[in-house]
């Protein structure tokens, strides 16, 4: 009986019983004596494989090390080579192989490869490589792309781009400047170019623009036929820098207590919808206040002129008070324009006087704190205009609120200028009730004075601290 045994193993063959059972015992200890041997190979192998591991890991450490010593590190690779092929790994190697495989591995490594491939994967790794490749994986190509990138260049391409970038640049200018001008100019710039030593010092900054505007007031006018060629003549001449024009009411004799008609108020009403300009009217008390006919005198007064200013195309919109019609107001180059009911002559119905007084305060006051107050504001300086001259106790309920308001809440802190006729004269009243930023202007009216031109120059954007009137409305009175 002969067993499948290498020659070292034939002295078990001289000991084997002769019977069946003695037999199977020793074929049953003899494979265990096989698979001991294979075990006690297997573990020998890997022992020696893993030694052999650790060795090449410290010899390329210290061959990194030492980068002086390169005849060491070429042995110490050769010898690496030669073990490698003796070792019959288990378990995948850690570190990357210098020299790559006939058959390259389905899985990737965890680690980059010490010598990158000439030619550039179908994927990329999820590891960067040390080494670039050889040849670039994307050469620059010699026409620019359709679709500008979202990283800028690291070098200027040599033409200019027909289109801009629709991204902008981190830094919004270079940190030196160029040292030569550009070779080719535009078309724009001249033919010769003078060099400078020096750049010029920068221009000083410009002060805040100012909104200009210029406009016309008249009042007590027309009285009679020779008035109303006065106001025609006046409404003809008028100049052309000039935007609008206020009547601040009185456009009859009120002298002769006869019934204010329709008619008269049309009359009126077709010379100054001739004006090139557009007009603003307020009422005088010689339209309605001392007219027999009260009622119907103010309310033919609105039929006419409550809308007046509608036969021009107004570069602003007006606004009027729903109670209260015969009022106006606009903002105009930051400046609020309010006209309002405030006539002279005797008070036919005091508690309808009062209350018109105070409500025309109300609606000042809510114009000023809507427009004027606000940071930031719309307007920065109001004009009120008006008939009656408001020294008289009987508008004591407009002014005396007006007066406190511009004082106590305002703190002489917004230029304000009121305007009126019925004196029949002319009178400038700076620091008007002792507020320094309130002034009043009356004009004299009539065939005695032309239209009086007034000027106001506000700054386009708010300025911090308070307005000067001074700095803001100017007048000329053009001689009689």
């Amino acid at each position: 009986m002969s067993f499948p045994l290498n020659e070292p193993y034939a002295y078990f063959l001289d000991e084997m019983p002769e019977n069946k059972l003695e037999q199977e015992a020793e074929s049953s200890w003899r494979r265990r004596q096989k698979i001991k041997l294979r075990l006690i190979s297997v573990a020998i192998i890997v022992t020696f494989g893993l030694m052999v591991y650790v060795a090449m890991l410290l010899l390329s450490s210290m061959a990194s090390s030492e980068s002086s010593s390169s005849s060491a590190s070429i042995d110490i690779e050769t010898s690496a080579k030669a073990l490698s092929p003796m070792v019959v790994s288990v378990l995948p190697s850690s570190s990357p192989s210098e020299i790559p495989s006939n058959n390259p591995s389905q899985k990737p490594s965890n680690m980059p490869s010490m010598n990158p491939s000439p030619h550039p994967t179908e994927k990329p790794t999820p590891f960067p490589t040390k080494r670039p490749t050889i040849p670039p994986t994307h050469p620059r190509t010699q026409k620019p792309t359709q679709r500008p990138t979202r990283e800028p260049t690291r070098e200027p391409t040599r033409k200019p781009t027909p289109k801009p970038t629709p991204y902008p640049t981190d830094r919004l200018t270079t940190r030196r400047p160029s040292e030569a001008p550009s070779p080719r100019p535009s078309k724009e710039e001249v033919a010769t170019i003078e060099e400078t030593a020096a750049p010029s010092d920068p221009p000083a900054p410009r002060e805040s623009e100012l909104l200009e505007t210029n406009f016309l007031v008249i009042g007590d006018i027309p009285y009679n036929i020779e008035e109303e060629a006065t106001l025609k003549k006046h409404i003809k001449e008028i100049p052309d820098d000039l935007e609008f024009l206020v009547h601040v009411g009185d456009i009859r004799n009120g002298a002769n207590r006869t019934d204010c008609t329709l008619e008269q108020f049309q009359d009126v009403a077709s010379i100054l919808s001739k004006s090139p300009i557009p007009v603003f009217i307020v009422p005088g008390d010689n339209e309605y206040n001392d007219c027999p006919n009260f009622e119907e005198s103010f309310k033919n007064w609105l039929n006419v002129f409550g809308d007046l200013e509608s036969n021009w195309d107004l570069p602003f919109l007006v606004s009027r008070d729903r109670k209260r019609p015969e009022t106006f107001m606009f903002m105009y180059k930051r400046v609020l324009y309010i006209g309002l009911n405030v006539v002279g002559g005797s008070i036919t119905d005091i508690e309808e006087w009062e209350t018109r007084l105070e409500h025309n305060f109300q609606w000042t006051r809510n114009l000023i704190e809507t427009y004027v107050r606000p940071v930031p504001s719309d307007a920065s300086s109001v004009v009120i205009i008006g008939h009656a001259d408001p020294r008289p106790s009987a508008h004591a309920p407009f002014f005396e609120p007006l007066k406190s308001y511009i004082r106590n809440e305002l703190m002489n802190e917004v230029p304000m200028i009121y305007i009126n006729g019925d004196g029949h004269r002319f009178q400038f009243d700076a620091n008007f009730y002792g507020e320094p930023n309130f002034h009043r202007i009356m004009v004299e009216g009539g065939r005695k004075e032309p239209p009086l031109r007034m000027t106001l120059s506000v700054p386009r954007y708010p300025k911090s601290g308070a307005l000067r009137i001074e700095d803001i409305y100017s007048y000329e009175r053009y001689p009689a």
